[in-house]
């Protein structure tokens, strides 16, 4: 596996992405399908070509909640996000010792 070269910064970017998805369980009695929020999550350094090739492969794009949109409904896209930034925004990174 080879090391990406990623300079060290105070922040990272990162994207989010929040969509609907559907699902069923094809071995119950009944056809019932559910519907979730997934949102997920992939890193943006900007002018680094060998990490945006990266990044971009569905496989790079990382999940971070997934909430069924029942809940949704009723409090609301924006306030789930905001709550999701708010956590990523606080959140600390240790490597290597290091804060």
């Amino acid at each position: 596996m080879k090391k990406l070269q990623i300079p060290p910064v105070e922040k990272l970017k990162i994207i989010l992405y929040a969509d609907d998805i559907r699902s069923n369980n094809p071995l119950s009695s009944y056809r019932a399908t559910e519907s979730f929020l997934h949102v997920s999550y992939k890193i943006h350094l900007l002018k680094n070509t060998e990490v945006a090739k990266l990044t971009s492969k569905v496989k790079n794009i990382q999940t971070i909640r997934v909430i069924k949109s029942e809940v949704t409904k009723t409090t609301k896209y924006n306030k789930l996000l905001r709550f999701l930034i708010d956590k990523i925004e606080d959140l600390q990174i240790k490597y290597k010792k290091k804060l």
